[in-house]
C-alpha cells in the first residue's frame, strides 16, 4: 500500500466506488486512462490499491505517475509525498519538491502547507522564509488549519514577512476556532498580554481551557500560573496551580518544572517537599531554565537532589 492515508481514506470513502466493479466498467476506465485521463489515470491507481485479485502495487504506482504527469493535482501531491517517504520509489528530496511544487500551482492546500514547510526547512530547495510565508498563507486561505497557525507564527515573528501581530492574532484565532491546540495558546497568549488584540485576560484563560484540555503544555502552565496568582477571572487557588504545573512539567515544560519545584519548595497547594522540590528544579536547569537555576544556587538545593527519585513517592 502507499505510505499514505490519503490513499486508504480515498478508497474507505469510494471516491470511486469499486464495490461490485464490473468487467465492463474496469475495461471502460482503462480506456481512458490509456487515452491520457489524467482523472481515470488517477482512479485506475486507486483500484489496484484495493485488496483482493486486481491488487498490484506496481500497476497501482504506474498509473499514479501518469496521472502526475498529466497534471491530476492530488496525483501530483501523492507521488511528491511517496518521494519524501521513501517507500515504492528511492527518497529523493528533489523530486519531491517538484511534483509538490507542480501539485501547489494548482491550489492544492494539503502542497501548498508542505511546499511551505520545505522552504521552511530547506528540503529539496534552499532555506526561503518569504516563500514559506506566501505558501503557507494560500494554504491557509483555502482552509489549512495547520497553515493558518503557521500563517500566524510567521507573522508574530517576522520571518519571511514584515511583523503584523494583529494579522498574526487574526491567523492564531482562525486555526484557534478550527480546534489547533497550539493556537488555541497563542490566542490566549495574545488576550493575556495585549499584543495584537486588546488585553483580556478572562478571554485569555477561555482560550487557555480550551488548549490545555487538548494537553498542551505551554496552556497548562498559563493555567497554572493563573491559579497561583489568582487572574484572569480565577480565584488564587495552589492546588489547582499545582496539578496544572504537574501536568505540563511531566510534559518537559521548563516554567511549569520550575514553578512545581517551588511549590513543593514552599508548600503551596502540596505537601512541602523539598526532594521533590530538587527533582523538578534540576529538570528545569537540564533545559536551561535560569531562574531554576538561580534558585537552586541561592537555596544550595543540590543537597536534597536524589537522582533516581520517583517524583510521585
Amino acid at each position: 500500500m502507499f505510505p499514505l492515508k490519503k490513499i486508504s481514506a480515498c478508497i474507505l470513502f469510494g471516491l470511486v466506488s469499486f464495490y461490485g466493479f464490473s468487467q465492463v466498467n474496469l475495461w471502460e476506465l482503462r480506456q481512458k486512462a490509456k487515452q491520457n485521463d489524467s482523472l481515470a489515470q488517477y482512479e485506475l491507481a486507486l483500484f489496484y490499491q484495493q485488496p483482493g485479485t486486481f491488487h498490484s502495487e506496481e500497476k497501482s504506482l504506474r498509473w499514479l505517475k501518469e496521472s502526475a504527469r498529466h497534471g491530476h493535482a492530488e496525483a501530483q501531491f501523492l507521488i511528491g509525498e511517496i518521494y519524501a517517504a521513501g517507500e515504492m520509489l528511492k527518497k529523493n528530496p528533489d523530486s519531491s519538491f517538484y511534483w509538490l511544487s507542480k501539485s501547489a500551482a494548482q491550489n492544492h492546500k494539503q502542497a501548498l502547507f508542505k511546499l511551505a514547510e520545505y522552504y521552511l526547512k530547506g528540503y529539496g530547495t534552499e532555506v526561503d522564509y518569504s516563500k514559506a510565508y506566501e505558501n503557507y498563507l494560500k494554504a491557509a486561505k483555502a482552509g489549512h488549519v495547520e497553515a493558518q497557525y503557521m500563517t500566524g507564527v510567521l507573522l508574530e515573528s517576522g520571518k519571511g514577512v514584515k511583523t503584523n501581530k494583529k494579522e498574526a492574532f487574526q491567523w492564531f484565532l482562525k486555526a484557534a476556532e478550527n480546534g489547533h491546540p497550539h493556537a488555541q495558546f497563542m490566542t490566549g497568549i495574545s488576550y493575556w498580554t495585549g499584543e495584537g488584540v486588546k488585553k483580556d485576560k478572562k478571554e485569555a484563560v477561555k482560550w487557555f481551557l480550551k488548549s490545555a484540555e487538548q494537553n498542551d503544555p505551554d496552556a497548562q502552565f498559563m493555567l497554572g500560573m493563573a491559579y497561583y496568582t489568582g487572574e484572569g477571572g480565577l480565584s488564587l487557588d495552589y492546588v489547582k496551580a499545582a496539578e496544572y504545573f504537574k501536568k505540563s512539567a511531566e510534559k518537559s515544560q521548563d516554567k511549569a518544572q520550575y514553578m512545581l519545584g517551588i511549590i513543593y519548595w514552599r508548600g503551596n497547594g502540596v505537601f512541602p517537599d523539598k526532594a521533590k522540590a530538587a527533582y523538578w528544579l534540576k529538570k528545569s536547569i537540564d533545559q536551561g531554565n535560569r531562574k531554576a537555576k538561580k534558585f537552586w544556587d541561592k537555596y544550595k538545593v543540590k543537597k536534597y537532589y536524589i537522582p533516581d527519585i520517583n517524583s510521585d513517592r
